[in-house]
């Protein structure tokens, strides 16, 4: 927590500093909206070029809306613990020279954006990735918004998708369908944005975005060869609709996947998936619909972790901003370590199953450091169910503060 103090998100421990644009297309809710982290070419950071965690106060009310908290609430919230929050990345930084880079896709989960995990984005840029995140607008996230015109984009009138609340107590199997229609909007908004990625490594993309890094500065620099799709909560659920569906993604990293929303659907993922899951997140019934994924086959190459002393919030960069909500007793992983160990979590299934980053070895020792509260497999610590109360969640295990290991 700071006083009175701005504050940034941790630094990027890669040998690239981390760029970043938005990059938009298309004048309706139907076009696609994402942020690109990717290897600039700048020798050493500059924190005039970061950009804000939170860039309109439309999204501040949208953690309102999917809290139920008073909007003046979560203001003084942010001003408590981070002030204007900073992304230690630079804006529309020129791109790393001669860089082949991989690509992965991020889905956001329920009540988030395209920069409530932020730090995993740009840490994995900062190691030569291209992580395109999505903005979904089937009115899971806080809040997204497109441009109806040409000329509302040059007067910079933006047309808002606002978080939709739901009532839960009496809507019984409607809300199955609910979501289950929402995240097939997901899935066509990540085959989009992958479509959008080929254009632009083509160079035939137009971001409507004023924008003074052109798109074309990436022709020809994306590899899709092993092509990763990454989801947190609702978006790991849409990772794996989406892994399901579309052979051009070769591999999977799941964050605390939320499995509601197709624990009806049969799925046939071969790709090589990587879950990390949380100490405090899963109910059974969350835990069953993983296990058949992860169980489909002895054959299909499956990596499964639970991380200890760590909730749904610490895979993602709220805590930072906003503090922990959940799980006040249990006694939690400093949240800066919680962020970096998972990182290199994913930099270690990214080096073994396709070779980048060349040298892991970083990874591997940060990890060992933590081999105590890291459990193979998946780890029952549910109770009962309770009703979600943060960013990213779309439902929760509601338990007895667990007993420290």
């Amino acid at each position: 927590m700071r006083f009175w103090n701005n504050v940034h998100l941790p630094l990027p421990e890669g040998p690239y500093i981390p760029g970043c644009i938005d990059v938009m297309t298309g004048y309706s809710k139907e076009g696609t909206f994402i942020r690109l982290h990717y290897p600039s070419n700048r020798l050493k950071q500059d924190p005039t070029k970061w950009i804000n965690w939170a860039p309109d106060p439309e999204y501040v009310q949208g953690f309102s809306a999917v809290t139920r908290v008073w909007v003046f609430v979560i203001r003084f919230l942010l001003w408590l613990y981070s002030g204007t929050l900073k992304i230690p990345v630079l804006w529309e930084a020129p791109v790393a020279d001669n860089t082949k880079m991989p690509v992965i896709l991020f889905s956001h989960g329920f009540g988030a954006s395209r920069f409530i995990c932020s730090t995993l984005c740009y840490e994995l840029a900062s190691h030569g990735f291209l992580v395109a995140s999505v903005e979904h607008r089937d009115t899971s996230a806080c809040a997204s918004y497109y441009y109806q015109s040409e000329q509302d984009c040059a007067k910079d009138k933006k047309t808002w998708v606002l978080h939709q609340f739901m009532d839960l107590s009496n809507m019984g199997p409607e809300h199955y369908k609910i979501r289950n229609a929402q995240i097939k909007l997901r899935r066509q908004e990540c085959v989009n944005a992958l479509n959008l990625l080929e254009e632009i490594n083509k160079g035939t993309a137009l971001n409507i975005l004023p924008c003074k890094l052109p798109l074309s500065v990436f022709k020809d620099n994306l590899d899709f060869t092993n092509l990763c799709m990454m989801g947190h909560s609702f978006g790991g659920a849409t990772s794996l609709l989406t892994l399901d569906s579309d052979p051009r993604l070769k591999m999977g990293v799941i964050l605390d996947g939320w499995m509601f929303s197709i624990k009806n659907e049969l799925l046939c993922i071969p790709q090589p998936l990587l879950f990390l899951n949380t100490q405090t997140f899963h109910i059974k019934s969350n835990l069953t619909a993983l296990g058949k994924i992860i169980q489909e086959s002895p054959r299909l190459p499956r990596t499964v972790f639970t991380v200890l002393k760590t909730n749904h919030e610490s895979q993602t960069d709220s805590p930072t901003a906003l503090g922990f909500w959940m799980d006040w007793f249990l006694r939690k992983l400093d949240h800066e370590k919680a962020l970096r160990l998972q990182s290199h979590m994913v930099l270690r299934f990214l080096n073994q199953t396709t070779g980048f980053p060349k040298d892991a070895s970083a990874s591997d020792k940060y990890i060992a450091q933590f081999s105590s509260i890291i459990l193979d497999g998946l780890q029952d610590f549910s109770i009962t169910p309770r009703r979600p109360f943060t960013f990213g969640l779309s439902t929760s295990p509601s338990q007895q503060e667990l007993k420290q290991r």
